[in-house]
């Protein structure tokens, strides 16, 4: 019998999110509780977007521009970048496939931190490339990775690692938060 799936889906395990925070919380005995892991808000958004949604939910069945225009206009216009050089995606996990499908080829190297963002590894192994992980280590207080000299790594996927913030930061970022 013919096989369905491709055979590199057998080197990529399935993204395992956890328990959902209201589970957690239950089963901590707590009231409210901040998932720092997945890049959410703990000050919930911003009322300029709560705004924004609200002014277009009336136009929510209509299909949007795919191509982005008018935002990829903006920001070329704040990035002093031409439009056409502007690439828009539904989060990291999407600009990372498309990166991914359109510079590596199989066989190709591509080095980087362990541990990491997930999709890194699973995007580049759904593309044919080799993963070279290379450990995180501390230097004084900044956390970072060295590429691994002598291989023939293609690219680096690498991402801002925050370990934490102190109650300053958060305070500044809820004062500048409108």
């Amino acid at each position: 019998m013919r096989r369905l799936w491709r055979t590199v889906l057998d080197r990529v395990d399935p993204y395992d999110a956890g328990k959902s925070l209201e589970v957690v919380a239950r089963e901590l005995g707590l009231d409210t509780l901040l998932r720092m892991s997945a890049n959410e808000n703990p000050l919930g958004p911003s009322p300029r977007v709560v705004e924004a949604i609200r002014r277009e939910a009336p136009r929510v069945h209509l299909y949007p521009d795919g191509g982005g225009t008018e935002v990829r206009e903006a920001l070329g216009k704040r990035l002093s970048a031409p439009p056409e050089t502007i690439v828009l995606g539904n989060g990291a996990d999407e600009l990372l496939a498309m990166l991914a499908r359109a510079a590596l080829d199989p066989g190709d190297e591509v080095v980087i931190p362990h541990p990491a963002f997930e999709p890194y590894g699973t995007e580049a192994t759904l593309s044919g490339a080799t993963v070279v992980q290379s450990p995180l280590k501390f230097r004084g207080d900044n956390l970072s990775f060295d590429a691994i000299s002598g291989q023939k790594g293609k690219t680096q996927f690498f991402g801002d690692v925050t370990l934490g913030f102190k109650k300053e930061g958060l305070t500044t970022l809820a004062q500048g938060w409108h």
